[in-house]
């Protein structure tokens, strides 16, 4: 009963945390190992089991306090003896493989690289087991790549690419092009009959996705192998590319054909074309530069200056000089100052007399006005004179009275004077 309870209790979310600080992993798969073969083992083991994988799933630091108790051989005795409680002893194997360091230096020692490449003749756990060992390989190259080069783990890498179906072959892709790319022993091990057969074939998949990852792992294949030429010959994978970059429906898709394709060509090896596409390209880019400054380079052979056939003359000027046109003299004299004509102006008719000569103008008196002349134009002038009349009248009789005192005082100067 207290089993079952610590089990219920770990389906709770904010729970995990709280049983792994009381160290409830170490000792459940202690109980485990104690009571798994006993009268009422397969209840314990149905709890444990159950709240191992509640407390396992997606956190690393579970996983790891997990495999340092002990829980490794529980797990391995669960998956041989084909127990319904594979289902939960599965995924907690298959995550420790990119747990930690000390989780795979474990899985080493109780042989877990073989027993994930047993997993992958299982269509529930194939593409799990396939990521666990690209996971491990990524980490410990050395180690986990003498042992997917064996013939053994060809072949069930082989049998799972070949045997996979639907849905598990369009996930399978993805971890088995990393692999390849990751391992070139295990690239060259692939290239068997079936597979190419089997590659050719999931070509017309409905699926863009599929068909894109199948060409990117025919070319990864292709460009490792050393006999790449035969390859293409005896399955026919010239023909099968160049139809795909010519009709198939995804834009990508052919993008990447027409990308092997140069490569795949009938007698002639994809490097030696590469590089033959690259001189002709460095060739037009120069061709084209030598067209767009033709009228500054050198008319002689800069191919045999550079040999040493003809020295170059350093005397001699490599660009032509500019020829500038010489003016007459005539052209470019300038007539003297004297000989400028002026500019004729015709004179006003009205200023001049009879004889030609100019008259003298009197001037013009000014007119003086009074203040009463001025407001009499302003009267007359403003359109809202009358509306304002008080107001006009009375300023200027202040002006008149003004006007008429400085009136005064002139003419007492004026007398003073004479």
């Amino acid at each position: 009963m207290l089993l079952k309870a610590i089990k219920h209790l770990s389906m709770s979310p904010s729970l995990l945390d709280v049983l792994q600080n009381a160290n409830s992993i170490e000792i459940l798969i202690t109980l485990l190992t104690q009571y798994m073969s006993g009268p009422h083992g397969t209840e314990i083991s149905n709890s444990v089991f159950q709240t191992c994988y509640n407390l396992c799933r997606l956190n690393k630091s579970r996983q790891e306090e997990a495999a340092q108790a002990g829980i490794l051989p529980c797990l391995k005795r669960v998956i041989v003896t084909n127990s319904p409680l594979r289902q939960f002893a599965l995924p907690i194997l298959c995550d420790m493989a990119s747990a930690g360091k000390s989780c795979r230096s474990l899985l080493w020692q109780h042989d877990g690289i073989s027993i994930y490449l047993d997993l992958l003749s299982d269509p529930y756990f194939q593409v799990s087991a396939l990521e666990a060992i690209l996971s491990w390989l990524q980490d410990d190259m050395a180690r986990v790549e003498d042992v997917l080069a064996e013939r053994s783990s060809i072949s069930s890498i082989l049998k799972c690419f070949v045997s996979a179906k639907a849905n598990s072959f369009e996930n399978i892709l993805d971890p088995l092009l990393k692999i390849v790319r990751t391992s070139s022993p295990v690239a060259i091990g692939l290239a068997r009959p079936e597979f190419f057969q089997r590659l050719t074939d999931r070509l017309t998949h409905q699926k863009a996705i599929v068909r894109l990852n199948l060409l990117k792992l025919l070319k990864t294949i292709c460009d490792i192998h050393p006999d790449r030429a035969s390859l293409v010959e005896r399955f026919g994978l010239y023909e099968v590319v160049e139809r795909l970059s010519r009709t198939d429906s995804a834009v990508l898709v052919r993008e990447l054909a027409r990308e092997i394709v140069p490569v795949l060509l009938p007698g002639r090896s994809g490097n030696k074309l590469l590089s033959k596409h690259n001189i002709s390209t460095v060739e037009a880019r120069s061709s084209a530069a030598n067209r767009s400054t033709g009228a500054l380079l050198d008319p002689r052979s800069l191919d045999e200056i550079a040999k040493g056939r003809r020295p170059l003359n350093r005397a001699e000027p490599i660009f032509p000089p500019r020829k500038v046109a010489r003016r007459a003299a005539s052209e470019t004299s300038s007539p003297p100052l004297g000989a400028l004509s002026p500019i004729p102006r015709s004179p006003d008719s009205s200023l001049l007399g009879e004889s030609g000569t100019a008259k003298r103008v009197r001037p013009v008196p000014i007119q003086r006005r009074s203040a009463r002349d001025a407001v009499g134009l302003l009267a007359s002038s403003s359109p809202n004179a009358s509306g304002s009349g008080g107001s006009l009248r009375q300023k200027a009789g202040n002006d008149s009275a003004y006007s008429s005192q400085e009136e005064s005082r002139a003419n007492k100067r004026r007398s003073t004077a004479l």
